[in-house]
């Protein structure tokens, strides 16, 4: 029989069990929130990352970059942090927020633990799996890159076991460097493709944003709250690192994001780009026409004077386009308005030499018996006034050219000479005319005549005109007439600097109004600031197609350098022959320590040059090719042309030969005429010079510089 005693002490066991029960419960449970907690932490520590790291990936938008966030693996709960497609390929980004990681000895380590063989696996998972989703697309599977990146930590990008660990503020200048492995074109397919097979992972609160941004568009600026994410700096400086280390073609397309705006600025009329060499005024209008050419309906006319580089100009809009745009036409002025004449049967037989011929018979017909044959000038001096000053401003009175202002014209001629020289004319035309031969002149004039006679049916809607300075009034009105003052039609890009052809004018004397849609450039983008410096020494006299107006630069300033090296090296030898040996040599040591042959050129006075340094440049054994056949496409060649083939083009690595500041005097030259003379070579050697980015040789020969004349303009 059971107690009183046992029955007090057994009584509220079953109580006491239960509640032993539960403080044990609770105390699992105490352990399990911690857990939960610190899991929880762990995954906002991780969404904090994801979401910063995405934030500083977004930032390459502007540079033809898609990003897709938070994506689902297929046949899987779990999720790709981010999918990234460009111009650089497809790469899968897996991002760790770790305390302490390292690489070390090829091996990815957190604190002590290898995390080596994750990032195997990750490789393996998920290279193959989106390799295997693209393959219906023709895409490489070797092309899909796989990344590690360490959320708020700097490491450079490394190779480990096949994927790339970066730091989270390195991971955007890699993407830049990996250079162009997918077409603009094919981008926003591949991203289509991508976000069916991979569709917004089914837990997550927000879909991935698909963006589309084009090349030539300007690069976005950061948002405040995402500004401190990124430095939008050194992205810009990566940019330019990857275009300066690739081909010099890429660079010939860089853009700066500060000159981005100007891209999609809206001139509502004729706009005029000037400024120094090196400034990117050709980078821009390139971007421009790009732009312009994804409009609907669009017809863009690229065209400059100097028949090879509009050639190249539209190679290089092909690369912003991906060659799928043929909206844009590249063509010199004068092949344009030749091939637009004989579209309208308008009878024309342009012959140059019978020009040159029918010049020399007038002068000695008529010009020697007249006053001009008493001044200190030489004849092509007057062959040159007739063609760019009386005949390229389209001149049919005497009464005009007397009263003209020859502007960019020293020697000074009284009512006299110019009586004379308008009598060279008349006999010059009634030769070209009873041959039935037609000038340079003629061709546009003719053409200018036809179009505003009978309008194009189907009107441009956008016309580039690169060097506009070389260009005569009468050029400048022709391709004004293509477009008129419609908004975004003209655009007028050149530097007065840089003018090779004598005889000046004034837009507003071409009918061309650019008042508040003229711009000017000041940052030197290209040259190094060395040989920036070289150039300063150089004086190159402007002549400006404007008057300088209020609050509005003129080109006569100096650009400011952004790129620090360059270097600057002067040859002087005591023979042509031997000039050109050293030179070679030169060259040839940069090209075998490393230098692209490429982006190499050499640049010479005059076409007998072209021919000498492409026989000795291949006896070297060194590729090369002429200026005159180069189309904007890469070559592994060394180029070979004149300074004026150059114009427009640069190079990584520049051998220019004959850099006196000043051209030999001729016999009964007058002081006027050769200050004139002396200006324009002091251009071509400025134009010369500015080719060169990162290495320039001047070659010169002992004991052939010439004095400065005393009326020669500092």
């Amino acid at each position: 029989m059971t107690s009183t005693a046992d029955a007090v002490g057994t009584a509220g066991g079953s109580l006491r069990a239960e509640a032993a029960a539960c403080r044990d419960r609770a105390e699992q449970c105490a352990q399990q929130r911690k857990q939960w907690l610190e899991r929880a932490a762990r995954f906002e520590a991780a969404e904090r990352g994801e979401v910063s790291v995405a934030a500083t990936l977004h930032a390459l938008e502007g540079y033809g970059w898609r990003v897709l966030a938070d994506r689902q693996w297929p046949r899987s709960a779990a999720n790709i942090d981010l999918l990234l497609v460009g111009p650089g390929g497809v790469v899968v980004v897996d991002v760790k927020r770790w305390a302490e990681p390292r690489v070390e000895a090829g091996r990815l380590y957190r604190g002590d633990a290898d995390e080596t063989p994750m990032l195997t696996a990750l490789l393996d998972t998920a290279a193959g799996v989106v390799a295997d989703a693209l393959g219906d697309l023709g895409y490489a599977p070797a092309a899909v890159a796989v990344a590690a990146v360490l959320a708020g930590h700097r490491l450079p990008a490394t190779e480990v076991s096949g994927a790339v660990v970066v730091g989270e503020a390195e991971v955007a200048p890699w993407l830049l460097r990996r250079g162009r492995r997918l077409a603009t074109r094919d981008v926003d397919r591949v991203v289509g493709h991508l976000e069916t097979a991979f569709p917004p992972h089914r837990t997550s609160g927000r879909r991935a944003s698909r963006t589309t941004v084009a090349p030539p568009r300007p690069r976005p600026k950061p948002q405040p709250d995402t500004a401190d994410l990124f430095d939008v700096t050194a992205l810009a400086d990566a940019d330019r690192a990857a275009a300066a280390s690739s081909p010099i073609e890429r660079w010939m397309t860089w853009l700066h994001p500060d000159q981005a705006p100007l891209v999609t600025r809206a001139f509502h009329g004729p706009a005029r780009l000037s400024g120094p060499a090196g400034t990117g005024k050709t980078v821009v209008a390139l971007h421009r026409a790009a732009l312009a050419a994804r409009q609907p309906g669009a017809r863009v006319l690229l065209a400059s004077f100097v028949r090879t580089l509009p050639v190249v100009l539209g190679t290089l809009v092909g690369r912003l386009t991906d060659g799928a745009d043929e909206s844009v036409e590249a063509s010199s002025v004068h092949g344009w308005a030749r091939a637009f004449l004989r579209e309208r049967r308008v009878h024309h037989r342009l012959d140059a030499d019978r020009a040159d011929t029918a010049f020399a018979q007038a002068w000695l017909a008529v010009g020697k018996r007249t006053a001009l044959a008493s001044l200190p000038v030489l004849p092509p001096y007057w062959q040159e006034e007739i063609e760019y000053v009386i005949k390229g401003r389209g001149i049919d009175r005497f009464e005009d050219y007397a009263a003209l202002d020859r502007v960019g014209r020293r020697t000074p001629l009284r009512l006299e000479h110019r009586q004379a020289v308008w009598d060279v004319y008349c006999a010059y035309q009634e030769t070209m005319a009873a041959a039935g031969r037609h000038d340079f002149a003629d061709v546009l004039r003719l053409a200018r005549d036809e179009l505003r006679a009978h309008p194009l049916e189907q009107p441009y809607t956008a016309v580039v005109v690169d060097e506009v300075q070389d260009l005569t009034l009468v050029g400048v009105q022709l391709l004004h007439a293509l477009v008129g003052d419609r908004t975004d039609g003209l655009l007028l890009v050149g530097d007065s600097t840089q003018a090779l052809y004598p005889g000046g004018f004034r837009l507003k004397e071409a009918g061309v109004d650019v008042v508040g849609r003229s711009v000017r450039l000041g940052r030197n983008y290209r040259n190094g600031a060395a040989i920036l410096a070289h150039v300063a020494t150089v004086a190159a006299t402007p002549v400006d197609l404007d008057e300088t107006t209020s609050g509005e630069a003129t080109d006569t300033a100096g650009a400011v350098a952004t790129r620090d090296g360059g270097a600057v090296h002067t040859v002087t030898a005591a023979s042509a022959p031997t000039l050109d040996q050293a030179l070679l040599r030169r060259l040839v040591d940069t090209i075998v320590g490393g230098a692209r042959c490429g982006d190499c050129a050499v640049l010479v006075p005059g076409n007998r040059d072209v021919g000498r340094w492409l026989g000795l440049l291949r006896g070297a054994g060194q590729p090369a090719v002429p200026l005159t056949s180069y189309d904007g496409t890469p070559v592994d060649a060394v180029k070979v042309g004149t300074v004026h083939r150059a114009k427009g083009l640069e190079f990584a690595h520049v051998v220019v030969l004959d850099t006196h500041p000043l051209p030999p005097r001729k016999s009964a030259e007058s002081d006027e005429a050769y200050a004139e003379r002396a200006e324009e070579w002091q251009r071509r050697l400025h134009v010369a010079l500015t080719r060169a980015r990162d290495t320039l040789w001047c070659g010169r020969i002992a004991g052939t510089s010439s004095a400065r004349p005393a009326t020669l303009s500092p």
